[in-house]
């Protein structure tokens, strides 16, 4: 796809999946890599075929880089973002990705510790299925619980679907204090 107005630069779009996982106020976050969707510290993510559903490829990166069973979480889709890639020269860059909710189905110490729980350590892993990275053959993926504050702090952006849902109620609408169109916002 061309771009009349951008100098016909090609537009690359890259469909993928990120996923949240936020377990006991901390949220799992990808340490920065050479690889093309983790050039910067971010929620862990995985390309998405067109063929493939959000979920599917939750799924997918749940065995594959994680290497935890199928039936150990369930993946709820909650948004979507466009956000622009640093790239390649030439080409405009722009990742479209899918937000997934990790919803843990087990609480198996062994399983767990795969991912550096319950203590929220770090731990690292590896894909042989990724993308090489300048002559790399395996790419070390590196993961870290943050909290919100170390969040920000490193430049990660992400919501929480449940912050936004405890923020607005049905409830706090009611209020007899001003304006309910200004205390929705």
């Amino acid at each position: 796809m061309t771009l009349k107005e951008d100098n016909n630069k090609i537009l690359l779009m890259v469909e993928t999946v990120r996923i949240r996982w936020v377990v006991e106020g901390r949220v799992l976050i990808q340490q920065g890599d050479k690889t093309f969707l983790g050039a910067k510290t971010s929620l862990p993510g995985i390309e998405k075929p067109a063929s493939e559903s959000p979920a599917v490829a939750a799924k997918r990166m749940w065995q594959a880089i994680f290497k935890m069973p199928s039936d150990t979480a369930n993946f709820v889709e909650d948004s979507q973002e466009d956000r622009e890639l640093i790239g390649y020269k030439g080409l405009r860059c722009v990742e479209r990705s899918h937000i997934i909710d990790v919803k843990l189905t087990t609480q198996t110490p062994e399983v767990l510790s795969k991912v550096g729980l319950p203590s929220h350590a770090d731990f690292n892993t590896t894909d042989p299925q990724d993308e090489e990275a300048e002559g790399i053959q395996e790419v070390v993926r590196k993961f870290k619980w943050m909290t919100t504050d170390e969040c920000k702090d490193a430049g990660v952006v992400w919501t929480d679907a449940r912050m936004t849902s405890e923020c607005m109620d049905a409830e706090s609408l009611k209020s007899d204090k001003g304006n309910p169109q200004d205390r929705l916002r």
